[in-house]
């Protein structure tokens, strides 16, 4: 099962992490976020940085972009080595 976590590095992405742990196995937790430093985006198996909600154009095809199955199914993939 793959959950999208978006705004990872927000209090509610935070804990949504904080409920996830321990409870991983068979799970691929893929973030979004507008910072690329973020800690809780090193708690992801992926994350993704996007432009910060208020451009809501430029947001939204970014999110488009990110849930386009074939490119999540590489990326994961790719970061797991499962190619």
């Amino acid at each position: 099962m793959k959950i999208l976590i978006i705004s990872v590095g927000s209090l509610v992405g935070q804990n949504i992490l904080d409920a996830l742990e321990g409870r991983r196995g068979g799970v691929r937790v893929i973030g979004v976020n507008s910072l690329a430093g973020a800690a809780s985006n090193f708690r992801c198996h992926v994350c993704y940085t996007a432009p910060m909600a208020a451009n809501e154009e430029r947001y939204r095809a970014r999110l488009l972009e990110i849930l386009d199955p074939i490119h999540i199914a590489h990326k994961l993939a790719t970061h797991l080595h499962l190619d």
